[in-house]
């Protein structure tokens, strides 16, 4: 009971933590000099698949960078010349002749990663010493390139963006808007300033000659989460990370409840099979399993009746969320703001089910691919592994 109580003080410090980091780094508060160089040449790299409803939008939104045009260049990398986000590159390359781009299709076998056996002709072909990799659910803002460039120092190795949403559209979008604005946010802020490897590789950017020290990108093609892999090989060399103060916005098609858990279910399942005892304590983080465990304990140590502690608990620690919310949204609070109160409660409440049901399989759809999991990184196809396991049952 005392160490569960001990959780909770540890959790509310971790709150307290990515709320001052929150106001502090984010969206332009972070002091700066203000003659910082911000000429460093960027080429940045787009993996491409398919398109959605707002991919023509997203990919504009690098074309219209507030940047000095000669100092940044777009590498477009798609796998299939049928692929229907092409026509919409030709379009954009067309419409902005005098930003610098390039079209790769065609994609290079490397290794498993398809993501990295997509772009890995862009990254080659790369003439700047910075690489931002941005997936193409990624929208800029027209300020997000100064903003990252700005963070470059000579110890500077990563720099990275934390992933939020724009604005939401559906109820499905709301509680996608909620989990990226407090559990996932809560992580990677807690762990920046004690540089912790806690990067997300939805919006990232690379000191090339970093990622060559390391081995260059082919080398992390066996991994399927190749951005945990790359941070802490880079970091492994003495580089380290830090968080640009702009979030990464993704701005996807139309978000499916199907779609989120989906997703939540696949990034457990990665993280269970490369961070096995961390995320067996997983939900220990989350507000309601740590809520009911902590007033048991309360009881029992204090005498008190269940629900006094547990409202209090539930109490502050959706204050916090709330907040951290808000400031992610970058907005005061409003009225507006109690449309994300359904859609908390229903990603807290669904949140334990998915955890559940993620730890029973290793298996994994990436792309159009069905994977198997290893415990160390990897992956193998799962036809292949399923193959192999007939092959072994028979010679038994």
């Amino acid at each position: 009971s005392i160490f569960v109580l001990v959780a909770e003080v540890g959790l509310a410090i971790c709150h307290i933590i990515a709320l001052v980091v929150s106001f502090v780094s984010l969206h332009g508060t972070l002091k700066r000099k203000k003659d910082q160089s911000v000429h460093h040449a960027v080429s940045i790299v787009k993996p491409l698949l398919g398109a959605d409803i707002h991919v023509e939008f997203n990919l504009e939104s690098f074309f219209k960078l507030d940047y000095d045009i000669d100092r940044f260049e777009i590498l477009l990398c798609v796998e299939d010349k049928d692929d229907p986000v092409v026509p919409i590159v030709r379009r954009l390359q067309e419409k902005y002749p005098n930003v610098r781009s390039s079209l790769f299709i065609g994609g290079k076998n490397v290794g498993l990663n398809p993501k990295i056996n997509n772009m890995i002709r862009g990254i080659e072909a790369a003439k700047c010493p910075w690489l931002w990799i941005a997936d193409s659910g990624i929208y800029a803002q027209t300020d997000t390139l100064q903003e990252m460039v700005r963070c470059v120092g000579p110890e500077i190795g990563i720099i990275h963006q934390l992933p939020f949403t724009v604005l939401p559209r559906n109820f499905a979008s709301y509680v996608n808007t909620v989990y990226f604005g407090t559990f996932h946010a809560r992580a990677i802020l807690v762990s920046h300033p004690f540089n912790l490897q806690c990067i997300n590789g939805m919006s990232c950017m690379l000191r090339k000659s970093a990622l060559e020290q390391v081995g260059g990108l082919e080398k992390f093609s066996p991994y399927v989460a190749e951005d945990h892999f790359i941070v802490k090989a880079i970091v492994g060399k003495g580089w380290k990370t830090t968080m640009c103060p702009l979030p990464g916005l993704q701005n996807h098609g139309r978000i499916s409840m199907t779609l989120f858990c989906s997703r939540i279910v696949r990034w457990t399942r990665l993280r269970f099979t490369m961070l096995t005892f961390l995320t067996l304590f997983e939900q220990f983080s989350e507000m309601l399993p740590m809520g009911v465990i902590m007033a048991f304990a309360a009881r029992y140590l204090f005498n008190v009746a269940f629900w006094v502690p547990f409202v209090i608990h539930v109490a502050v620690w959706s204050l916090s969320d709330f907040i951290l919310l808000q400031r992610l949204l970058n907005k005061w609070p409003s009225l507006k703001s109690f449309r994300f109160f359904f859609p908390f409660w229903f990603r807290q409440l669904i949140s334990l089910p998915l955890f559940l049901y993620a730890l029973s399989s290793r298996n994994v759809m990436w792309g159009s691919q069905r994977y198997k999991l290893l415990f160390n990184g990897r992956a193998v196809a799962a036809h292949d592994h399923e193959e192999q396991a007939r092959r072994t049952s028979a010679k038994s």
